[in-house]
């Protein structure tokens, strides 16, 4: 599984983004699919690796006290890594949130596909709103993320 999920990772989301668009047709579709498959990649890859690296003594303890994987996974791993995956998905969420602005370039819909049509007619006033839009959206959302990880540690 992580051959494949190393594969999809590896293809950018902008070129997903221009595939998906020639595929679905131009629209919302496209980006969020090309988004949804680039993350799940990086996610799957950053918290497999906090798997990797707990501990395995709390671990065999379970196995040896004669627990099944999935009690193992539900009261060991699982309260190890739900910072780490909390942490790791709320990042992704700010990377969206710029691949978004990029990916609407390509036909891929979202705050690119609004940024083109401003800068298209020569409205940069417009355009310095929405990417000071932006800028406070990532700003809210990082301090967002902050607070939540301050309440998981």
């Amino acid at each position: 599984m992580r051959t494949v999920l190393n594969v999809v990772r590896a293809v950018p989301d902008l070129l997903s983004a221009a595939v998906l668009v020639a595929m679905v047709g131009v629209g919302a579709l496209p980006g969020i699919l090309a988004l949804v498959l680039f993350n799940v990649g990086i996610i799957v890859k950053l918290v497999s690796e906090s798997i990797d690296a707990m501990d395995a003594g709390p671990i065999e303890a379970g196995r040896a006290a004669g627990g099944t994987q999935l009690q193992i996974n539900r009261t060991l791993a699982l309260p190890d890594t739900w910072p780490a995956f909390v942490a790791q998905t709320l990042y992704v969420f700010e990377l969206n949130v710029r691949a978004s602005s990029v990916l609407g370039l390509v036909g891929a819909g979202g705050l690119g596909l609004l940024i083109d049509a401003v800068r298209t007619y020569y409205r940069y006033d417009q355009l310095s709103l929405i990417i000071l839009e932006i800028l406070v959206l990532v700003v809210l959302l990082d301090a967002l993320s902050a607070a939540v990880r301050r309440r998981l540690v």
